[in-house]
């Protein structure tokens, strides 16, 4: 089991994650080592004085994707002047551009355990207020010789249930903004936020800690890119969004761990798997015996295979894992793509304030859950596909009807009637349409279909075990 669990983690991290650049121009970032380069509608100026933190921004969402790519470079930070990330900062205005971290090797002691690189630059906006930009790297080197990729691997669990290379990476880079902070003497702050991969679950945590530390969310823009789960104590910040393609393993783990463990232990064919003592026993339990979550929301999107469309056939689901690992789904131009496109909020399938878990699966829809009445309602569909029920919707009547094994339910918008094979239940709350979506009570659909329903308070979260 060990050996298997290592095979995941490994393969699930097997990406290049390299982006260099050389150029110069106005209001641009640069996106790679070819002379590339993006020109931006807007400075980030426009976005933090136009649009409420909490609000999704595609414009933004864009823009910090290509930031987050320039991260990438495996320069001396005394050559910082010649690097994508720091002439992005300065195409964008920023004064004391500062790189930290940034080692030509990735064992380099001074990097130490548990850190990461990160830029950090400043500017006075319009307003009087100082906009603060943080742009965290993903992980650097091979995954054999790498502090990054050790931190990686990092998962047990902090004080506050947190991934414990990631939080403490993300403890470094919030006391690193705080000294910043002295050294410029600013004040009236707003934070941008932002990384891709491991930068992105640093940047995670590391938004959650300002938050914490009694910044105003308002005051803190957060985007997070192919963010692995950072957490197993989610907190539920509206002004944080995780960006992630289903097709994107690193985007599931260590949460979906348990799903792949049964496949690959049947695939004797598969012999890169490391020894069983190359993780601590600890960290090994840590990633398969806890629920992870992301902090903030996620915003699912589909560039790839869904894993959920996995047949019977061990080597074909093993063969379907390795597509899925090298169909370049975790990489940067593979998010900037899409982004492109300037998707709307509504194009995604949506992780909100509420989560709803179906035998250890997330509901996800375009609409999250909402509470009415402390009574939590779900999209119709996401939950009857989620338990295997057959659903049928009569538009003349608005009346939804399911049927699974031996029970047939229906419901009726606006009313409080659920009806089980005739006989009449009582609902606290009808359901209702919501944003264009029909919702129904969570609860008074599972239980008529015979599952246990409980509530996490800590994560918010609605689980559902049949």
């Amino acid at each position: 089991m060990k050996k298997i669990i290592c095979c995941i983690m490994v393969l699930c991290m097997l990406v290049p994650l390299m982006a260099f650049a050389d150029d110069n121009a106005p209001i641009i970032y640069y996106k790679n080592g070819k002379n590339d380069y993006i020109e931006c509608e807007h400075n980030l100026d426009y976005y933090v004085q136009n649009i409420d933190s909490s609000t999704y921004s595609k414009g933004l969402a864009y823009m910090l994707m290509g930031l987050s790519w320039s991260a990438y470079n495996n320069v001396d930070e005394n050559n910082a002047q010649n690097t994508p990330i720091y002439k992005s900062f300065q195409s964008f205005g920023m004064q004391d551009i500062k790189m930290n971290n940034y080692y030509e090797d990735p064992l380099d002691e001074n990097y130490g355990e548990d850190n990461c690189a990160y830029t950090i630059g400043y500017r006075e906006m319009d307003n009087g207020k100082n906009l603060v930009a943080v742009v965290i790297r993903g992980s650097f080197g091979e995954i054999t010789e790498s502090s990054d990729w050790n931190s990686n691997f990092n998962c047990i669990l902090t004080g506050l249930g947190n991934h414990k290379g990631f939080e403490d990476a993300a403890s470094k880079v919030t006391s690193g903004i705080f000294e910043y902070l002295e050294s410029n003497n600013l004040t009236d702050c707003v934070y941008v936020v932002t990384g891709h991969s491991r930068g992105a679950a640093v940047a995670n945590l590391a938004s959650t800690l300002l938050l914490e530390k009694g910044i105003n969310k308002k005051s803190v823009y957060n985007y997070n890119f192919a963010c692995p789960d950072t957490t197993t104590n989610r907190k539920t910040y509206s002004n944080i969004f995780n960006i992630c393609n289903y097709a994107d393993l690193v985007t599931q783990v260590p949460r979906d761990i348990k799903q792949f463990v049964d496949i690959l232990e049947e695939v004797s064919f598969y012999t890169e798997i490391p020894d069983d003592e190359s993780m601590p026993t600890d960290v090994l339990e840590a990633a398969v015996s806890n629920k992870w979550y992301k902090n903030g929301q996620t915003l699912w999107f589909n560039q790839g295979i869904i894993k959920e469309t996995y047949n019977d056939n061990v080597l074909l689901k093993f063969k379907q894992i390795e597509e899925l690992i090298y169909n370049d789904s975790h990489s940067q131009s593979k998010y900037l793509d899409y982004l492109k496109q300037l998707p709307e909020i509504g194009t995604y399938s949506v992780e909100g304030d509420i989560v709803v878990e179906v035998n250890g699966k997330r509901i996800l829809s375009d609409q999250p859950p909402v509470i009415v009445d402390d009574r939590t309602l779900v999209p119709l569909r996401a939950i009857f596909e989620a338990m295997n029920a057959e659903v049928d919707w009569n538009n003349l009547t608005k009346t939804v009807t399911s049927t699974k094994d031996d029970v047939v339910i229906s419901l009726t918008i606006g009313s409080k009637e659920l009806i089980k094979n005739g006989t009449i239940i009582e609902l606290d709350v009808s359901p209702q349409i919501i944003n264009s979506r029909t919702m129904v009570p969570v609860r008074a659909i599972a239980e008529s279909f015979g599952a246990v329903v409980d509530w996490d308070e800590v994560n918010q979260a609605v689980i559902v075990t049949e």
